[in-house]
């Protein structure tokens, strides 16, 4: 743990202008302020956190200049003036000694994975060499060995800036990490099911439930002020919360019922409910008949649907279902009273007949076997325990399985998910107060498939991957360059993010970094990944620019939001958007450039002048001046404000599938996915992908014994991704289980290993260790070794956060040599390693 002493904090406030290091609350640091300038001019600035990917709204107050204090903003409806731990160290980030402060070029490429050899130029010198190395292979034909990619900030706030410049330069390779790696696997499990499941689109109303399950999500603490507040606030209210989880987690820790289930087994748990639940007749049977499909005909012999067909009108899936009251099978929006349950002689147009049953049905007869007996061998639970649980979901109400956040786990990951989905609709939750809600932009989803001509769409293909053309794929650019194949990938602009210490399998993402023709970074901190560039273009911090106008994600409210420059950068450093846009220009395709632009934000090619004259009148002020006007967003009152509510969430609850179908193909809930179907109609049965959730254990179940260990991994109260990892105010407040390796005290005992030892881990999928202090506790199960991640940094410029040491878990991951066939993912702990006393 990093501790400093007052003195040394008023030291460093001295040297750095940063007078938020110094110790004490921020309000008495102000009141020391203050009283030693009486005439100090203040001011309050509205913008956006962006210390984790919630994207808090925030004022930040400024004192002669210096940015003293940050706050949430209380009009935000997405954090409700709330801000965590990591937010208030938004400062350490502006005020960083260690951050990027000149762009700078290495002419070695030799030196690449150290800082020698890097000499600071000017904008226009490092702006010059950008632009000659990419003019080098548009004018060879060959703009699509360019790379540009990013982390979650390109991805979730910059990517059309990012895409635009890509796009401008003829390269199709734009791509983010966060897919794979982050959320994909669960979003399809969501979507295949309700249409919508990324971070931004759905989540459980905490606040208003009474019942509430977690699992694979640490949500008091971990990312996400709005749903921590939400969490806590529904404990306050007597909600009953259980967690599964196989460590003692914050969440677990303030839970009703902490289930230390088994790693990845989640799957048997929800399966077991979900045969509970049928048993005992727990549902909610009108809302099944007539807000999903689980009426949909199938044939008995084969579970395919016996008849499903396109309404022209609605360019939905109809298909037939049982009426009980006319007796007969007939189009599913004709029924009155259509059958779950049963078995039925069916007469086809052509006079044949066939046996078909609901798709309830279907379901009940394959939970048959799930029951809490046959769960409970799987995942190490008291089967009284599930039926106890099964039955209380089901009945108090409101209830909801939250929806998750990061898992590209497990090989079950996507069935793990779904079921999820069909049990909240199975109590009848679904955009209810208390249950499982959309916010506002998981209400108008329009979905895209990328261009057959990318790396990664390729990749896929010849990987026989079967989802490939819906989310970008970072590992594939890994494989790209280190083979030429699809087509060799030779220049990467990596736009804020941290690859060689975050992709799977450490080594072969260094090979790749160094095997590259150039490589250029843009960030504000010298990560392990900027120590393998050739060009770095610092950016700013958030405190530093302006931004365009955002939607406010993670609420049900739709709202608009955007960030206030706070101060002029600090450093000799330029927003991201300003280095898009001038990279570009030196390109001589600046007009070309807000063309592309305008079109990826919904204006029309037409309009790239409009957005170019307002640029280049006031920045990017001037973009989010354009864009509110276009959107009838007051600009005046968003200054004001910082956030303007166009419609409230009391008037978009209870639209989805009430009033507004789901995009999904019936616009139902899908008990019986019609996308999964599809799938196994072209690549065979598989559980992966059958259209009725199965059981798919993970690759490692049952594989830990002795000294070797299931690995999970999670975030903490300090920490969101690597770029936390540097900040001195976060490490001043960690606590050990923060940094240290989770292990449980039995089997510490019989390994000889006490707390406060350094032991080596060692992963069986790689091969390659890292040391790591030992934490010894009853809070994990024995067959299990937990960390947080985002440690193990290398960079010799980031001290603090190299004084941690922890795991890096990019060294226990594998790119798997055979991948999870039926979409990206990279399969995160699926992982065992072996520990000993180093």
């Amino acid at each position: 743990m990093i501790t400093l002493s007052r003195r040394d904090f008023l030291k460093l406030a001295a040297l750095s202008g940063a007078l938020a290091t110094v110790t004490g609350s921020h309000e008495q640091i102000m009141r020391t302020l203050e009283a030693a300038t009486p005439t100090a001019e203040t001011r309050y600035v509205h913008s956006i956190c962006t210390m984790c990917v919630n994207r808090c709204g925030i004022v930040a107050k400024v004192v002669n200049g210096k940015v003293v204090k940050l706050e949430g903003n209380p009009l935000d409806p997405h954090s409700k003036g709330k801000i965590c731990a990591r937010g208030q160290s938004g400062l350490m980030r502006l005020y960083s000694p260690h951050r990027l402060k000149a762009p700078m070029i290495r002419r070695d490429k030799t030196k690449r994975g150290t800082w020698e050899g890097f000499e600071e130029v000017s904008w226009d010198e490092a702006l010059d060499e950008v632009a000659n190395i990419l003019k080098k292979y548009m004018e060879a034909g060959e703009a699509k060995a360019i790379m540009c990619g990013g982390g979650w900030v390109p991805c979730a706030l910059y990517k059309p800036y990012v895409a635009a410049l890509s796009k401008t330069i003829g390269s199709p390779n734009t791509v983010g990490s966060p897919p794979p790696m982050c959320f994909f696997p669960k979003t399809f499990g969501w979507a295949v099911t309700i249409g919508a499941g990324a971070h931004p689109h759905i989540r459980a109303d905490h606040a208003n439930s009474r019942y509430i399950i977690v699992l694979r999500r640490n949500l008091a603490g971990s990312l996400g002020v709005p749903h921590a507040t939400d969490f806590a606030e529904a404990k306050r209210r007597g909600a009953k919360i259980v967690v599964l989880d196989p460590r003692l987690s914050e969440s677990a820790a303030i839970a009703d019922v902490w289930v230390p289930i088994r790693p990845g087994t989640d799957l048997a748990f929800l399966l077991a409910m979900g045969h509970v639940l049928i048993k005992e007749g727990l549902f909610d049977e009108v809302f099944l008949r007539k807000y999903t499909n689980a009426p949909m005909l199938l044939k008995s012999d084969t579970l395919t649907p016996l008849k499903v067909w396109e309404d022209e009108a609605t360019q939905k899936k109809k298909y037939l279902v049982y009426d009980l009251h006319s007796q007969s099978a007939v189009p599913h929006d004709n029924a009155v009273n259509p059958a779950l349950f049963g078995e039925y002689t069916v007469t086809l147009e052509d006079g044949t007949t066939v046996k078909a049953k609901p798709a309830f049905q279907a379901l009940a007869e394959r939970l048959e076997k799930y029951s809490p007996q046959w769960a409970s061998e799987i995942c190490d639970v008291p089967a009284e325990l599930i039926e106890k649980v099964a039955r209380e979901f089901g009945s108090i109400r409101p209830s909801v399985i939250d929806p998750g956040w990061h898992d590209p786990k497990y090989e079950n990951t996507v069935q793990t998910w779904r079921m999820v989905a069909i049990l909240n609709a199975m109590v009848g939750n679904i955009d209810k107060p208390g249950g499982l809600i959309f916010n506002a932009v998981g209400r108008s989803l329009k979905s895209s498939t990328l261009p057959d001509s990318r790396v990664d769409v390729q990749w896929m293909k010849e990987k026989g991957i079967i989802v490939k053309n819906v989310q970008p794929n970072i590992i594939a650019y890994i494989d790209a360059i280190l083979t030429g194949k699809p087509y060799p990938i030779k220049t990467m602009m990596v736009w804020g993010a941290n690859w060689v210490r975050t992709l799977p399998d450490e080594e072969k993402v260094k090979a790749a970094f160094k095997k590259l023709e150039h490589v250029i970074v843009v960030d504000n901190m010298p990560t392990d990944t900027a120590m393998y560039a050739d060009i770095i273009l610092p950016d700013t911090t958030y405190l530093e620019r302006d931004d365009p106008l955002f939607g406010v994600a993670f609420t049900p409210d739709k709202a608009m939001y955007s960030a206030f420059k706070v101060i002029d950068p600090i450093y000799d450093a330029k927003p991201l958007i300003d280095i898009a846009v001038g990279i570009a220009e030196k390109l001589g395709l600046k007009q070309k450039y807000f063309k592309v632009l305008a079109t990826i934000l919904g204006m029309g090619e037409d309009k790239g002048p409009v957005l170019q004259q307002a640029y280049e009148a006031k920045g990017i002020a001037g973009i989010r001046e354009l864009q509110a006007k276009g959107k009838g967003v007051d600009i005046n009152a968003l200054q004001r404000d910082g956030v303007v509510v166009l419609t409230p969430r009391e008037k978009l609850l209870g639209t989805m599938p009430y009033k507004k179908p789901l995009g999904t193909p019936t616009g139902k809930v899908e008990i019986y996915s019609l996308k999964l179907a599809t799938i196994t109609s072209k690549a065979g049965k598989n559980p992966n992908w059958d259209p009725l959730p199965d059981w798919v254990p993970p690759r490692v179940f049952g594989k830990a014994e002795g000294n070797v260990f299931y690995l999970i991994y999670g975030r903490s109260p300090i920490t969101s991704h690597t770029h936390t990892s540097d900040n001195e105010l976060l490490l001043s407040i960690a606590r050990r289980a923060h940094y240290c390796v989770w292990i449980n005290r039995r089997k510490a005992v019989e390994l000889g290993i006490r707390d406060g030892d350094v032991v080596k881990v060692t992963s069986l999928a790689t091969g390659k260790s890292a040391k790591a202090v030992a934490f010894v506790t009853d809070g994990i199960r024995p067959d299990t070794l937990f960390t947080v991640s985002g440690w193990g940094i290398e960079s010799g410029k980031l001290a603090y956060a190299k004084k941690m040491g922890g795991v890096p878990m990019n060294r226990m991951w594998k790119i798997f040599d055979e991948p999870y066939k039926l979409l990206p993912s990279a399969l995160t702990q699926e992982i065992l390693v072996r520990v000993e006393k180093a």
